[in-house]
């Protein structure tokens, strides 16, 4: 299993990938982890989890640890994406 992060409108998201060789063919199994807060933590956010730790190796969830602060100033990057057609 792999990290990918991405780079979005200036906020960074995170997903966990796994590859499976079958013959010639790989495939890709993803899923999100969500916003990243603290990469070198491995810190996520995200609706379903809420604020959680994702470690790789054992893929396994937890808790952050009590001396996380959660970071307001650099959430307020995000912007709300509208669509409102043909207008």
């Amino acid at each position: 299993m792999h990290l990918v992060f991405e780079e979005k409108n200036g906020v960074e998201y995170c997903r966990a990938c796994t590859s499976i060789r079958q013959g010639k063919k790989v495939l890709k199994n993803c899923f999100n982890l969500g916003l990243v807060l603290n990469k070198d933590l491995g810190i996520f956010r995200n609706r379903e989890r809420g604020i959680f730790t994702f470690d790789p190796e054992t893929n396994t969830y937890g808790k952050p640890p009590a001396s996380f602060i959660y970071p307001t100033k650099d959430l307020a990057k995000e912007k709300l994406i509208l669509d409102f057609g043909d207008v």
